[in-house]
């Protein structure tokens, strides 16, 4: 770690940090609510997915998402 440290570090700071301050920023996450590493860790689950789903959303867009959906009905 003490050769390659800081690329790890800033390789952590730019793919994992931006998810968690945008939990804590755009949705009010500030801690768990439950106890217990079961219960954490579907509240982690619960969120991650929210936030993945928000960024599927803003790429793709609403309209774009309703028509695939559309289509998967349909299918």
């Amino acid at each position: 770690m003490e050769k390659d440290g800081r690329e790890h570090m800033k390789r952590r700071a730019a793919t994992v940090e931006h998810p968690f301050g945008t939990m804590k920023v755009n949705m009010g996450w500030q801690h768990f609510l439950m106890r217990g590493l079961e219960k954490v860790r579907a509240e982690m689950n619960v969120q991650m997915l929210t936030y993945h789903f928000q960024r599927v959303l803003n790429i793709v867009g609403i309209v774009a998402f309703k028509n695939h959906l559309k289509q998967r009905i349909a299918a």
